[in-house]
Formats: C-alpha cells, sequence, structure tokens
C-alpha cells in the first residue's frame, strides 16, 4: 500500500483521537507526543496487500469465551466486533494444564505447558535452587537446596515507585538481591527458569523486532531462555502503592493500569518506543502486545458482583470493564490504521486464563492453610503448597506421595478437592496424548496401576513434567470442586474468583483470530491457546517448528485461517 495523504492521515488520526476522548480513562492515558505523528517517516517500502508483516497479540486476562460470545452478540459496533469481521473465533478454546498466569502467557508464547516450558506458577518452588540471601561460601550457597519461587512484585527494588524502582524496561527493576541463587551462588533470573524458547527468540533469529508489556518486572520471564527475545519489554508495576494507588483491588484504578498497556502498544504500532519517542531504524515490530488486566480484576472483586445469578451475562462492573479494554483494543486498532498497516497486520486477542467460578451462589472461599495442615496431620512435610482455585504442593520428601494422597483423599470434600492428580497419572498423560481431541477424553488408571480414586481428563491433564528429573515439577496437583477459592481469612471475603485451576472457568477462554481478508468464521473445534505460537510465526512465514515445547506437545496452528 503507497502512503497515505497527508489529509487522510490526519482524518484518521483524526478518528483515533475522538475514539480516545469517549474513553472514561481518558484523565489517566498519556498519548504518545504529538511530534510523533507529525514527523512519522513513510513506510520504508510498499507494503503487499496479503503479507502478514506484524501480529498484534493481546491477552485480556480472565476473559472467558462465554463473555467474548455475550459481547459479540450484544455489542457488534465494538472494536472486538469489528476485528471478528474479518476474523475466526474459537468459542471452544482451553489453556492446557495449570492457569497461573505465568503458565498462561508462556503457552501463548512457547507453544506448551509446563511440563516442556518447566514454569508452573508465579509462586512454586525449585529443588535445585537456594533462597534468596542464601550465605555464600566462596562461590558456592551454603546449606542444601530447596526455595519456594515467588516471582512477582517482591522482586522489584521500590514498590513505591510505579515501574517497580527504576525504568520498567527490560527486567531493570528486578533487584537481583531478590532473586534465588544457582549453584554458583548467581542471581537466576525469571527467564533462566525456561526450558523451551519462545516466538520471540524465533522471530528474532530472523532479525525481526519485538516488543510486550505485561503487569510485573517479573515478567522478564517472557525474554525466553537466551534473555534476549523481547527488544522492548515495559513492565510498569501493577502492585505499586505510588501516591495511594490500589490498582488491583479498586474497580475505577484499574482502567488507568491498562491505559499504560495501551500507550505502549499504540507507540509501537506507529514505529515509536513504549513512550511515543521516535527510534532510529526501529520501525514497526514484527511481534508486539501484552495484557490488559481490567476484566480479570473486576471479576475477583467479592463486591460488586461481575455476573449476574446466571454466571455468564456481565452485571454492571464488569460491563465497564468490557467497555474499557474494547476501547483500547479499537484504540491500538486506529493506530494500526493511521500508520497504514491494517492490510499487514494481524490481531490475536485471547486470553492468559479464565477466573473461577463466573457464578456467584457457586462460590466456597476456604482456608488456605487447609491442605497444608491436612498433609502435616498425616505426617507430610510438604516443602511449598501453592493454591487459588488449585493445589500445587511439592514435598520435602518424595517417598511420602502415596501418604499425601492418602490424607488428600481421605478429607477431599472438606478440603475443596474434586481430584488428586500424582505420579503415573501426572505422567502416564504424554503416553495418551494422541487421544487428547477424542470425543470421550475420560479414562480411568486405575486398573492400570492401582492409584485409587483418581479419574482424570486427557484433554486437560496433559501439562505436568516428572518430579523425578524436573526441579520445579510438583509431586501433587489438586482440581478443586468447581467454585473453591482458597483465601487467608474467608471471613474477610476478599475475593470472588481466582485462577489457577483445572476447571472450565479457569481454562476456557476467549480467543480471537483476526486479519484483513480473512473470511469470518466461527471455528467450533476444541483448540489449545498454545495454538497460538505457531500460529504467530506461521502468520509472519517464519518456521513454527522451531519452537522447542510446540514440537514436543504438538505444533498444529490454529485451524480455519487463511495462511
Amino acid at each position: 500500500m503507497a502512503t497515505q495523504p497527508h489529509t487522510t492521515v490526519a482524518i484518521a488520526l483524526l478518528g483515533a483521537l475522538l475514539a480516545l476522548a469517549a474513553s472514561p480513562a481518558l484523565a489517566s492515558y498519556r498519548m504518545p507526543p504529538a511530534k510523533s505523528y507529525m514527523h512519522r517517516p513513510p513506510p520504508a517500502k510498499k507494503m503487499s496487500e496479503s503479507k502478514v508483516e506484524h501480529v498484534v497479540l493481546l491477552s485480556i486476562d480472565g476473559l472467558h469465551s462465554g463473555d467474548l460470545t455475550w459481547w459479540l452478540a450484544n455489542r457488534p459496533m465494538s472494536a472486538l466486533a469489528k476485528l471478528a469481521m474479518s476474523g475466526v473465533v474459537y468459542p471452544q478454546a482451553f489453556v492446557k494444564g495449570i492457569t497461573d498466569s505465568f503458565p498462561g502467557v508462556l503457552a501463548l508464547l512457547t507453544g506448551g505447558s509446563s511440563k516442556s516450558h518447566g514454569v508452573y506458577y508465579d509462586d512454586s518452588y525449585s529443588r535445585d535452587l537456594w533462597c534468596p540471601g542464601t550465605p555464600c561460601n566462596g562461590s558456592k550457597p551454603t546449606g542444601p537446596p530447596g526455595c519456594e519461587l515467588v516471582l512477582d512484585e517482591s522482586l522489584d527494588y521500590n514498590l513505591s515507585d510505579p515501574n517497580g524502582g527504576r525504568t520498567g524496561i527490560n527486567g531493570d527493576s528486578i533487584n537481583p538481591a531478590n532473586l534465588p541463587l544457582d549453584k554458583d551462588c548467581k542471581p537466576v533470573y525469571p527467564h533462566q527458569l525456561l526450558t523451551a524458547n519462545t516466538i520471540f527468540e524465533v522471530a528474532k533469529s530472523a532479525g525481526l523486532r519485538t516488543a510486550w508489556t505485561d503487569k510485573h518486572p517479573a515478567y522478564d520471564l517472557v525474554q525466553g531462555p537466551s534473555g534476549m527475545g523481547v527488544d522492548q519489554l515495559y513492565t510498569p508495576e501493577i502492585n505499586t502503592d505510588y501516591m495511594g494507588l490500589d490498582y488491583t483491588h479498586v474497580a475505577e484504578q484499574i482502567p488507568k493500569y491498562d491505559a499504560l498497556h495501551a500507550e505502549a502498544i499504540s507507540s509501537w504500532a506507529l514505529g515509536f518506543d513504549y513512550q511515543g519517542n521516535p527510534q532510529s531504524g526501529w520501525g514497526v515490530p514484527a511481534i508486539f502486545g501484552g495484557n490488559f488486566q481490567t476484566v480479570s480484576v473486576v471479576a475477583k472483586l467479592y463486591s460488586p458482583v461481575a455476573y449476574e445469578a446466571d454466571g455468564m451475562t456481565p452485571a454492571a462492573s464488569m460491563l465497564t470493564a468490557l467497555e474499557e479494554v474494547d476501547g483500547f483494543v479499537g484504540r491500538i486498532a486506529a493506530y494500526v490504521d493511521v500508520a497504514g498497516r491494517t492490510p499487514n497486520t494481524a490481531f490475536i486477542v485471547t486470553a492468559k486464563h479464565g477466573n473461577a467460578p463466573r457464578k456467584a451462589s457457586d462460590l466456597q472461599l476456604l482456608p488456605d492453610t487447609l491442605v497444608p495442615n491436612a498433609l502435616k496431620a498425616a505426617g507430610v512435610m510438604p516443602a511449598q503448597v501453592t493454591q487459588d482455585t488449585v493445589s500445587l504442593i511439592w514435598l520435602e520428601d518424595a517417598s511420602q506421595i502415596a501418604a499425601a494422597v492418602k490424607a488428600l483423599e481421605a478429607n477431599a470434600t472438606a478440603l475443596g478437592i474434586a481430584e488428586v492428580i500424582y505420579g503415573p497419572a501426572l505422567l502416564l498423560i504424554s503416553a495418551f496424548a494422541t487421544l487428547s481431541w477424542c470425543s470421550s477424553p475420560h479414562m480411568d488408571v486405575r486398573s492400570l496401576y492401582g492409584t485409587t480414586a483418581i479419574t482424570f481428563i486427557a484433554a486437560k491433564q496433559e501439562f505436568a513434567g516428572d518430579p523425578a528429573t524436573s526441579p520445579t515439577a510438583p509431586h501433587i496437583v489438586t482440581r478443586v470442586i468447581p467454585g473453591v477459592v482458597y483465601v487467608g481469612n474467608p471471613a474477610k471475603h476478599s475475593k470472588a474468583g481466582d485462577h489457577g485451576g483445572l476447571n472450565d472457568d479457569d481454562n476456557h477462554v476467549a480467543l480471537l483470530v483476526s486479519k484483513s481478508g480473512q473470511k469470518p468464521m466461527t471455528v467450533t473445534d476444541r483448540v489449545e491457546t498454545r495454538q497460538v505460537a505457531p500460529t504467530v510465526l506461521k502468520l509472519l512465514g517464519l518456521d513454527h517448528t522451531k519452537l522447542t515445547a510446540c514440537m514436543t506437545e504438538g505444533c498444529d496452528p490454529l485451524p480455519g485461517l487463511s495462511y
């Protein structure tokens, strides 16, 4: 496409600015400088009308498949509906395995689950690392290895700074003193935990640019094992207390945080840095995007409720959240259009995870001490128990797995447990990978392995590594009774939902892929969000078989698209 005349560009820009003015988050939204547009260079080359040169990947965290279905049906003039007019909607899209934000985003970026990339949660455990602050004897840490891995805002230099204490770019706000240590007493950054490469690294190896924005400096994780996958990684701290901010507990504040992400992505769409400043030799990244938190935060608030009694219809607070995020998506699409790159840009809109439960009447808040105490009462010592809408259990002594399972199964209902997964059940599933798309995927392995009270679902359980060989793999994972959420003090009514678990409200998420010339359709086949990774690369004409996790677990791009 040739460069548009200045008049056309000005009209398009005016439309984008008018769209911005309609947003409730306007007061907090800092636009890229006007000079950026005045000095926008023309595209370096004439762009093909068919070849995708850029992919915008957006995670609207907490957006269920049902939320997107409702939105498209009831808001036909919305930004998401406009994308769907030249896109494919996948109403049967699921996150594979554990639905914490870390494995959720890594599914999109690696094409695999925790069993391949080695990351299970932002609060997990490693059997071969030492805790931050462990004394070193020369170049060796003292004492035995084994450490809880807390990879959240606790890594920052300064929570009172909105960027975590430094610029918030490329992990510079991570304080090395807060990191775990390896066998040589060196700090281990989040990206070093990955055992699989990312779409960013594949793109970089092809000489392409990349950019991403997320909610903590700890999202250094997305850089991949090389530590260099993302050219510009912008991570303003969502849990900052700067000037009394409380993004994660006040529905009216969280759109102001998401506006920072929208600004960065919009600036990248114009070929500038995250603040809208020109960058010599940079251009528009081939892969760029990030996440929005408004929907997820609102869904987790105890009051007001996010959904009507049916658990499907957005209540007023969720409706406002959806409107905010739709506005951000529309803004980014407008800037892509201003840059004259709509014909060559694909959008992928999905979610790292859902939130459970959607129906308020299903909510059952349980103390997060129940499971650890049940284990200790049976003489089993957990090294780490991570809980939200799931329990991940690492034991100090792997020989106690049978005793741990017996204790959990004996008190399953009181503990909020619907299913215990351990040992052969964690590993056997990979042998049945070919069954993951069968129409009746339930299988009982008791007769094969003599385990008790375990039935698992192949389509959702091929996700765990072997704790005998993987230092981060848990010994036991539980599926909770739908509606169960573990919290510190249930009497405080601190939340109405969360994520991390294996039930539908956790893992049945939105997925929409849009690009110029695509015939609009709905593909009802069951798909997984990890298929986004090979889809991004295939859209760009890159070799998706270079994704190591994807090749381990199956590497099919999403169906229905005209590649």
